[in-house]
């Protein structure tokens, strides 16, 4: 949350976005819409036919308008001043006629302001990072992808950086007066090469987790997993043929007690360590290393903690 918080408010400081109409398309549980209404006091606009009620207090919800549907241009986007997308668009299959959709609801409004945050394929790729690869992504992007994506749908890229450990690409635009042209893209060498890397290393890492795991088996060693997202239900069922991995620890009390999608380990909370004794704990993110060791040396357990691109 501390992140979503600095992220908020280096796009209300650096683009005054204050008393304005912020829409969020895919705003999921509202989290950060509501931290940039709050901060800025600003209007919100959430739509996410996934969003949930009752996760937000009521000071949140007073600023906010959810609806529960998936975008499209038929909504317009109510004259908003900001327009946010974050870990949305890969989901998106025609990317640049979404792209399109949006530059045409805002129409004669060139101060509208656009944030949009996406993963890092880069950062996959030269890491071999397997376990963000995932059959629910339509699109990868790098920084030169994202930012030729905006330039042909009619947006002017004013800014566009890696942030949350180099893990993200976030982008801020506003429309443009002429569209970029589309032109003919030639061969990235160094993309290929990036690619053959991926192939090679990918390989690489997951035959070093299977044989671990493999080994824990045999060894009757407890393991469990930190992180019960996306890379914890990609990483399981690339690799946990044999079920060493018995649980999934999460702090999201909304992911406690429900079950990894394919692989079918419980997540369960932190307090479950305390009758549980693991002896290896495999991190899926490894942002959160400190914070987690502080969390295992305050209660004194003596797990050994292991990065995924250990």
């Amino acid at each position: 949350m501390s992140w979503l918080q600095n992220v908020a408010r280096r796009l209300i400081k650096d683009y005054k976005i204050c008393n304005k109409t912020v829409l969020e398309i895919g705003s999921g549980k509202g989290e950060f819409l509501a931290t940039i209404c709050e901060m800025g006091e600003n209007r919100g606009i959430g739509y996410d036919p996934a969003y949930v009620e009752g996760r937000l207090g009521e000071e949140a919800l007073s600023r906010i308008d959810f609806r529960k549907v998936m975008w499209n241009r038929d909504h317009g986007v109510e004259q908003a001043d900001v327009i946010v997308c974050r870990h949305t668009l890969e989901h998106i299959p025609n990317v640049l006629e979404f792209m399109q959709d949006i530059r045409s609801a805002i129409g004669d409004k060139p101060d509208t302001l656009l944030f949009f945050e996406v993963p890092d394929t880069d950062r996959v790729l030269k890491e071999g990072a397997f376990w963000d690869i995932y059959y629910e992504h339509c699109s990868y992007f790098n920084q030169d992808s994202l930012c030729t994506l905006f330039g042909i749908a009619g947006f002017e890229v004013l800014e566009c950086w890696l942030d949350y450990d180099d893990q993200y690409i976030m982008l801020v635009a506003k429309p443009a007066n002429e569209a970029l042209k589309p032109v003919e893209i030639s061969r990235d060498q160094q993309l290929e090469d990036t690619i053959d890397h991926f192939r090679q290393h990918c390989a690489a890492m997951q035959a070093r987790w299977s044989s671990r795991l493999e080994m824990y088996a045999k060894k009757g060693t407890c393991v469990m997993l930190w992180g019960g997202g996306s890379k914890a239900a990609a990483f399981l069922n690339y690799l946990d043929k044999v079920g060493v991995v018995r649980k999934v620890i999460d702090i999201n009390p909304e992911k406690q007690h429900c079950f990894i999608p394919g692989s079918g380990q419980e997540v369960v909370g932190p307090d479950y360590l305390k009758q549980e004794t693991a002896e290896i704990i495999i991190l899926m993110n490894s942002i959160y290393r400190a914070e987690v060791q502080q969390y295992l040396d305050s209660h004194h357990y003596q797990f050994e903690l292991l990065s995924v691109e250990q």
